[in-house]
């Protein structure tokens, strides 16, 4: 375990971990990490456009329900 002081800039933070960093192969290919991504940002885009069309719509309820 390496204590490192919390003074040390970004720079000399970095210095310090080198030796420590090895490399190791990746779970699962760049392929599959980059399909997930995509799946997981669609499903995010369709969920936040979900959600703008039914405020848009109960505002629309509300406004034309106090008129």
């Amino acid at each position: 375990m390496v204590l490192i002081p919390v003074t040390l800039s970004w720079f000399q933070l970095r210095r310090e971990l080198a030796p420590c960093r090895v490399a190791l192969p990746m779970a699962m290919p760049w392929e599959t990490a980059a399909s997930i991504a995509h799946n997981v940002f669609v499903l995010l885009d369709g969920w936040v456009c979900t959600c703008v069309l039914a405020a848009d719509e109960s505002a629309r309820l509300l406004r034309s329900a106090t008129q």
